[in-house]
C-alpha cells in the first residue's frame, strides 16, 4: 500500500488522507451533480484495490492473534464476493454503498488507529462482529438486489 513504515506519523497522515478522500469524493460528486457510472465503477475498483492492499500490508502489522487477522481477511473476502455477486446478479460492477458497506469500510479503516492507541483486543472483536454482520448483509443484498 505505502512505502512508509506502519505505525509512524507519516503512515498515519497518508493513510488518513487516502481513507478520508475515498469517503468524501462520492459525496462531493453528488453535491456537484457530477456523479457518473464511470466514477462509480472507478470508486468500486479503488475500494477493491484498497481492500487488497489493506489485507496484504496492514493486516500483517496489526498486533492481534492470527485468528483475528484471518477473520478480518474473511470480512474483506466477503466484501469482494458481494461485488462479484452484484456483478453476476445485475451485470453491474459496482460495490453498492449501503449503510452496511459504509459501516464495514469505516470500521476496517479505523482499526489500525485503534490498534495503535489501545492495547486490548476489544476494539478488534467489536469491529469483527459488526463487520461480519454488515459484510454478510451486503453480500446477500447484492446477490438479490436491484440496481
Amino acid at each position: 500500500m505505502l512505502p512508509i513504515k506502519y505505525g509512524t506519523v507519516p503512515f498515519c497522515i497518508v493513510y488518513a488522507y487516502c481513507g478520508l478522500y475515498d469517503m468524501i469524493d462520492g459525496m462531493i460528486a453528488c453535491k456537484l451533480h457530477t456523479e457518473s457510472e464511470r466514477g462509480a465503477i472507478l470508486d468500486s475498483i479503488s475500494d477493491l484495490c484498497f481492500a487488497a492492499s489493506y489485507a496484504a500490508n496492514v493486516l500483517p502489522k496489526l498486533q492481534f492473534d492470527n485468528w483475528v487477522i484471518w477473520v478480518i481477511a474473511a470480512v474483506i473476502t466477503i466484501c469482494a464476493c458481494s461485488v462479484a455477486a452484484g456483478f453476476v446478479a445485475l451485470r453491474w460492477f459496482i460495490k453498492r454503498h449501503t449503510v452496511a458497506n459504509r459501516i464495514t469500510g469505516c470500521l476496517l479503516f479505523l482499526l489500525p488507529f485503534a490498534n495503535m492507541l489501545f492495547s486490548g483486543k476489544e476494539q478488534a472483536l467489536t469491529a469483527i462482529a459488526v463487520c461480519n454482520a454488515c459484510a454478510c448483509f451486503a453480500a446477500l443484498t447484492a446477490a438479490v438486489g436491484k440496481r
